[in-house]
């Protein structure tokens, strides 16, 4: 008895539309790999806070604590903290923990106090935490139109080069 003869034909477009599917897909998967690995960091701020225990800071200051958060895969090393406001008067954190520059690896934290009698919640255009890199992250509190004003303002006072 003969063995029945089995052929497969595969055309050329099937073999196109199959490579063209899984180059599209790849691609996909590479490009959201790309933005997940990015540096990610999330600042946010306490106000009203009080220090107990710690002969540094008395129990009669009221504190701002703004803490620095690596929410992304990749380690970042902060060399700063501090805030700008909208007349150009920056604070820079110096009282951090830990000490700065720090290395943040994925989920770490870095806090940083400042006295609250010395800010204007008002005038204050942004928090920030800088990197090695000079990434600046920042978490805005001004509302969007005057910080707005705020850089017209501040482009024209500049000497053109």
């Amino acid at each position: 008895m003969p063995q029945p003869h089995f052929t497969l034909t595969i055309s050329a477009s099937a073999v196109a539309w199959y490579a063209a599917v899984v180059t599209t897909a790849s691609s996909i998967i590479q490009v959201a790999n790309f933005f997940r690995d990015r540096p990610h960091m999330k600042l946010k701020v306490l106000k009203n806070h009080k220090i107990l225990g710690d002969p540094r800071h008395p129990d009669t200051i009221t504190h701002t604590i703004v803490t620095a958060t690596n929410a992304g895969r990749r380690p970042l090393t902060i060399t700063s903290t501090g805030l700008l406001q909208l007349n150009d008067v920056g604070f820079l954190f110096l009282d951090t923990l830990p000490h700065l520059p720090a290395e943040l690896t994925e989920g770490k934290i870095i806090y940083s106090y400042l006295d609250q009698a010395d800010l204007d919640f008002d005038q204050i255009g942004y928090f920030y935490a800088r990197d090695t890199t000079g990434r600046e992250f920042r978490l805005n509190c001004a509302p969007w139109y005057r910080r707005a004003f705020w850089r017209l303002r501040r482009s024209h006072r500049r000497p053109k080069r």
